[in-house]
């Protein structure tokens, strides 16, 4: 990033669009696919579980074997160390926690849909700790930093509150049809 900022400004580039954020509010990551698929049998979806590996497996060139070992390991090392945990302490407590951290102030601005986080739990947890407590705040710290410096203007079209507002006021299962990452972006891009 310091390379290109220097080559951006000695080119008189003055502001830089980024794609900062696109991942996290969209569901880009592939290492989502687990969570996609765990909130797809969670909210009894189950219909929908072999499309999603299929197009999953289209979309990054795997076989269906894969991608059912990778979502049983994630469902094996989930039940057998902290869910377990977490009910035997009670259930939800991860999640609530989460929420009571931010999610009132999301909910009053309008940024979370209350029952779409609930319906697609795994999904949304996910993508929200990677939002707010994860890598958004480094990388947006370290993206001011390396911009100021060269003094370019690095603007975040993807964190537009508009924008996660719109996102996430979709159902769970929008955000990565049939196993397809940033499914919402590449339906609205295709027309």
């Amino acid at each position: 990033q310091y390379a290109l900022r220097r080559r951006m400004r000695n080119d008189g580039i003055k502001v830089l669009l980024t794609g900062e954020g696109a991942d996290e509010v969209l569901s880009g990551y592939e290492r989502s696919l687990p969570f996609y698929l765990s909130a797809l049998m969670e909210s009894g979806q189950l219909e929908h579980l072999p499309d999603a590996v299929e197009g999953a497996c289209d979309f990054l060139s795997c076989d269906r074997k894969k991608v059912i070992q990778n979502w049983m390991g994630f469902l094996n090392a989930r039940l057998n160390n902290r869910f377990r945990q977490l009910h035997e302490v009670g259930v939800g407590v991860v999640s609530e926690r989460l929420f009571d951290k931010y999610g009132d102030s999301l909910l009053s601005q309008g940024y979370l849909n209350r029952e779409d986080f609930g319906e697609g739990r795994f999904l949304w947890e996910n993508l929200y700790t990677h939002l707010f407590e994860r890598f958004i705040p480094l990388i947006l710290r370290i993206e001011d930093r390396v911009s100021s410096a060269f003094s370019i203007e690095s603007r975040v079209p993807f964190l537009d509150h508009e924008l996660v507002e719109t996102a996430w006021s979709f159902p769970f299962n929008k955000l990565m049809e049939k196993g397809r990452n940033k499914a919402v972006l590449r339906n609205t891009l295709r027309g």
